[in-house]
């Protein structure tokens, strides 16, 4: 599979304290992070950086996500299931939007945003799709307009995998269910990894 193809190409920009930049993957860094994954108590060893030319959202210099494979191989789930009325919550750096939009079988788009700062870095991007909606608000307390149900619902709000995320997560998948289609589909992201770090108690 191309994953270049989910990469984003925004400029740098900065909205109060988040930040989008581009930053490369040397070979030699990338022979370290490989080293520091295989050595990792963690259970996820493969997770490392192939050398190349990324780009990043920050917070206050602390990567919230970026476009590296990891990030993208982690999406790849929503991207085979998005069709018909998507709901993804957590806007980002735009990387799981701009996947669901490649795909024809998306007709609709609504994205809730907690940070109206990011909404001002990314929602430009989008402005040309009509398919899109960006709404401000927190996932746990938004409601999809009345009648509204969704093909497929995406949460993507939480910057690293960790087990303690699970609560969360099954909290959302709860309060959406009732905003799912008859044989929609919902899942977070890094899921699966947490249930990992769960298993082991890491």
């Amino acid at each position: 599979m191309n994953l270049d193809q989910y990469k984003v190409n925004w400029p740098p920009a900065q909205v109060g304290d988040w930040a989008i930049e581009k930053f490369t993957v040397t070979p030699e860094e990338s022979r370290v992070d490989a080293l520091r994954a295989t050595l990792s108590e963690s259970g996820l060893k493969t997770r490392f950086t192939p050398p190349g030319d990324y780009t990043r959202l920050t917070y206050r210099g602390n990567t919230i996500m970026s476009d590296t494979p990891n990030e993208l191989i982690d999406l790849l789930p929503f991207f085979q299931k998005a069709k018909g009325r998507v709901l993804i919550a957590g806007l980002g750096l735009g990387v799981a939007l701009r996947g669901a939009l490649l795909k024809t079988e998306v007709n609709a788009v609504n994205v809730v945003e907690l940070s109206s700062e990011v909404m001002d870095l990314v929602t430009p991007h989008f402005v040309h799709d009509p398919r899109v909606t960006i709404h401000l608000g927190s996932a746990f307390s938004w409601n999809p307009p009345a009648g509204v149900l969704y093909d497929t619902i995406w949460f993507d709000i939480w910057d690293t995998i960790n087990a303690d995320n699970l609560l969360q997560m099954e909290l959302l998948k709860k309060l959406f269910a009732i905003y799912l289609t008859l044989g929609g589909w919902q899942g977070c992201w890094s899921e699966k990894e947490s249930r990992i770090l769960q298993k082991i108690g890491y």
